[in-house]
């Protein structure tokens, strides 16, 4: 009895100060990329044909259709929506489909880094 006493206490007490528990807490939303999601910083002076060269130099007809879906999922990294003008430390995001089309990663054609959670590879550059 005593117990539940000094319970009703404190929860009118919380009430009238407003320190309760009794509010639910605002649930802060981040963003959060799948490690699967394969990106490119650009450099100065490289632009997207030449990217797109090194991404898939063993498939040269899908070339053309990797440049238009890069120029489509990053619309601000080119100067007035223009393939032609990449914007330089732009970081762009590459299509889930160049994954596949690049299955066998190793040390000849990429930098590998290994962590507990995982790999990452970073593409060698010429």
């Amino acid at each position: 009895m005593k117990n539940s006493a000094y319970l009703m206490i404190y929860l009118i007490a919380a009430l009238l100060t407003g320190n309760s528990f009794l509010h639910a807490s605002e649930s802060k939303r981040i963003e959060v990329y799948a490690i699967s999601q394969s990106f490119w910083d650009v450099r100065p002076g490289e632009s997207l044909s030449e990217i797109v060269i090194q991404l898939l130099p063993e498939y040269p007809a899908m070339r053309k259709t990797l440049m238009h879906d890069i120029v489509d999922m990053n619309p601000s990294a080119f100067i007035q929506g223009d393939p032609n003008q990449l914007r330089a430390h732009s970081r762009i995001w590459l299509p889930d489909h160049i994954n596949m089309l690049r299955k066998r990663k190793n040390a000849n054609t990429y930098h590998i880094q290994s962590f507990d959670w995982g790999q990452v590879y970073t593409p060698k550059r010429n």
